[in-house]
């Protein structure tokens, strides 16, 4: 990091910037994937399974290492992940975590934000945001 000149707190904040980016460009036409969604991380996810989306196959995976750009992205993110880089990109942050206190994305458990959601998955009769886990 020293010949790019940046510290920890600087390459931080960047590698959130990407993840902004990448959920605007959304590669993949994942359904609201939108600029105030982040949290691409490990986490649990809605498969196995295999769905066609607009003409072509999509892949969900179970307990996977997701990750930007160069995947595995199937469409699931993680609310609590977006939480941890509020010092470090409270710009991008606040946001995001205003966007999932409107859809509810809170539970009344000890850990605050469900553990992961899958928007594009078929949705649950539940929740009106596509497949949400079940662990907390």
């Amino acid at each position: 990091m020293r010949e790019h000149d940046l510290d920890y707190f600087e390459n931080s904040r960047r590698a959130k910037l990407v993840q902004q980016q990448y959920a605007i460009r959304n590669p993949r036409q994942f359904e609201h994937y939108v600029q105030c969604w982040r949290g691409l991380t490990s986490s649990d996810g809605p498969g196995p399974a295999i769905d066609r989306m607009k003409d072509q196959t999509q892949g969900f995976y179970e307990y996977i290492a997701r990750e930007a750009r160069f995947g595995p992205d199937d469409g699931t993110l993680a609310p609590w992940a977006v939480i941890a880089p509020l010092p470090l990109a409270p710009d991008i942050v606040l946001p995001t975590i205003r966007n999932h206190e409107r859809m509810q994305l809170k539970q009344t458990g000890l850990y605050g934000y469900k553990a992961s959601l899958n928007q594009t998955f078929p949705a649950q009769p539940d929740h009106g945001y596509g497949w949400v886990s079940r662990i907390a």
